[in-house]
């Protein structure tokens, strides 16, 4: 293991992207002063439409599309915020556009007419430099733009975030003791829609889960 690198083999895939497409380009860097930094690195030296999106976070690529189209046809606006669907399983998802970052617009502005220049300034809530003028998360909505949170989709994600946070002095941590037990226990339920907030307790009463079927996302796996 490299120091400073994840164990889980995520920079060896990058680098293995890289060398067999151009348009994949790792930023390499022995130590990061956080990730606001990393974002930065990444920024581009043309004009564009700049997306932030996490591991976890998966876009349809109709979704992306109509993003694209509704900059294109209306230059006024300079900035999105999208809703997302918030998966704590493979089949089991919080009520569409409850919870956990929908509560807030800020948390989800994800998208910029990005130009040269700019910088990401806050990555919790997103936001980058200059003067912008938002599309409602409602209209990108309406007209199809969303991304998929895979954020508890798997006991690993719930192992990892438990170690964490029980070393992190990050408000949440404590309620992130025993997450493992306490979402495998929401796999097993049998009676949905069901409140999750005894499994999650940071989350707003009530937050309700559903059964949904199994994302094309999971067949990879």
């Amino acid at each position: 293991m490299i120091a400073g690198r994840s164990p889980d083999g995520t920079a060896e895939c990058l680098d293995k992207l890289a060398a067999c497409d151009p348009r994949v380009i790792v930023k390499h860097q022995p130590d990061w002063d956080g990730i606001i930094s990393m974002n930065n690195a990444c920024l581009p030296d043309y004009p564009c439409l700049l997306m932030q999106m996490s591991i976890d976070e998966v876009w349809p690529v109709e979704a992306v599309d109509s993003a694209i189209r509704l900059f294109e046809a209306h230059p006024e606006k300079t900035a999105a915020s999208v809703y997302c669907k918030l998966w704590m399983g493979q089949e089991i998802m919080v009520e569409e556009r409850h919870w956990f970052g929908n509560e807030c617009e800020e948390n989800f502005r994800v998208l910029w007419r990005y130009e040269p220049g700019m910088t990401i300034v806050s990555y919790e809530p997103p936001l980058l430099s200059g003067n912008h003028t938002y599309f409602s998360r409602q209209e990108m909505w309406d007209n199809g733009v969303f991304f998929n949170h895979f954020q508890f989709v798997g006991e690993k994600q719930a192992k990892q975030k438990e170690e964490y946070y029980s070393q992190s002095n990050f408000g949440l941590a404590k309620m992130h003791v025993g997450i493992v037990d306490r979402w495998k226990a929401l796999q097993t339920r049998e009676n949905f829609p069901s409140p999750i907030n005894d499994v999650f307790p940071w989350a707003p009463q009530p937050t309700m889960a559903v059964k949904v079927p199994r994302h094309p996302f999971f067949n990879k796996f």
